[in-house]
């Protein structure tokens, strides 16, 4: 699996979970705004199942940290910090 997609995967899971670590969640919507240390320690092959734990660092108004990570057969296979934009949804966007 190329690490962009691994990457994808992680900031999927992250900002599912950012989403639901705010106050009034369906005005809100995380955007991701950078990536920091990102790490791939082994590969991910064809049949592998990749585990993504993902925790947040930082919680502020509009900006928020969070560290996740990808496990396969509970040995790390990525790392990465990610950044997230905490926006206000604008009136009638759909999820």
């Amino acid at each position: 699996m190329p690490g962009v997609l691994i990457l994808e995967s992680m900031a999927q899971v992250s900002g599912f979970l950012m989403k639901y670590s705010v106050e009034n969640p369906q005005d809100k919507l995380p955007v991701i705004a950078g990536v920091d240390k990102a790490r791939f320690r082994r590969s991910v092959i064809p049949g592998d199942t990749l585990v993504i734990k993902s925790k947040v660092l930082r919680l502020r108004s509009k900006i928020a940290k969070v560290v996740a990570k990808g496990y396969v057969d509970e040995n790390i296979a990525s790392e990465a910090e990610l950044m997230f934009a905490i926006q206000e949804k604008r009136k009638g966007a759909k999820e």
